[in-house]
C-alpha cells in the first residue's frame, strides 16, 4: 500500500476530483487545504468551477524556505523522514503537531487527537508542491485565499503571495495555526467562507 501511495502525484489527485465532480451532475465549489490547494489550483487550471477556496496555501519559494528552516531545527527527523519514512512523520507527535500545525492556544486534546490520527501522504505529491504553481492565466474561477498568521507550516507572506498571483480576495486570521478547521476560531473561518460565497450567489 505504501509504495502505491508514494507513486501518486498531484495529477492523480486532480483526476480523482474530476471523477467525483462528473458524478455530481453540477459543478461544485472546490475547497482545498494545505496540499489540497495545489489540487484545487491544478483542477481549476483545466476545468471550470463556480469558485475555489484555498486554505493555508503555500508557494514553492516559501516551502523551500520552510524546508530549510525545518532541517536546521530537526535535522535527524528530516533525514529519517526523507530516507525511510513519510512526510506525515514530521507531524506525528503532539509536540511536532503543535509546532507545525497548531497555534499556542489550541487545546492539548485537539493537538493530541490530530497527531494520533495522521495518515501517510504521498512523498511524490509532497515533493511536487515545490514546483511552479499553475499559470494564473489558466485559472478563471473566482477564488478566496485564507491564511493563518501563526502557521508553522508556511512562511510569512505565502498566502498573500498566492492571492497576488491569482488576483484573489484574501483574509489572514490572527492567532491561528495551519489546521484552520480545528483551531479555536474555526467558526470565523467558516463564516468568512459562507459570506464570500453568499455574496456571489453560491
Amino acid at each position: 500500500m505504501g509504495s502505491l501511495l508514494n507513486s501518486c502525484c498531484i495529477a492523480d489527485y486532480v483526476d480523482d476530483v474530476h471523477d467525483v465532480v462528473v458524478k455530481l451532475g453540477s459543478a461544485p465549489v472546490l475547497i482545498g487545504h494545505s496540499m489540497g490547494c495545489w489540487v484545487v489550483l491544478n483542477y481549476l487550471a483545466m476545468q471550470g468551477a463556480p469558485a475555489g477556496i484555498l486554505m493555508a496555501p503555500g508557494t514553492p519559494q516559501g516551502l523551500r524556505r520552510w524546508a530549510f528552516r525545518t532541517i536546521l531545527r530537526h535535522p535527524w527527523l528530516v533525514l529519517r523522514t526523507n530516507a525511510f519514512g513519510n512526510p506525515a512523520d514530521l507531524f506525528n507527535t503532539p509536540a511536532l503537531a503543535r509546532e507545525f500545525l497548531f497555534s499556542a492556544d489550541t487545546p492539548e486534546s485537539i493537538v493530541t487527537s490530530c497527531a494520533a490520527r495522521l495518515e501517510p501522504e504521498s512523498a511524490r505529491a509532497a515533493r511536487e508542491t515545490v514546483n511552479r504553481l499553475p499559470d494564473a492565466g489558466h485559472v478563471t474561477a473566482p477564488m478566496l485565499v485564507l491564511g493563518a498568521k501563526d502557521d508553522g507550516s508556511r512562511f510569512d507572506g505565502d498566502a498573500s503571495a498566492v492571492a497576488e498571483i491569482y488576483q484573489t480576495d484574501i483574509e489572514i486570521f490572527p492567532d491561528m495555526g495551519h489546521v484552520m478547521m480545528l483551531e479555536p476560531g474555526w467558526q470565523d473561518v467558516a463564516e468568512r467562507i459562507d459570506s464570500w460565497l453568499t455574496t456571489r450567489g453560491l
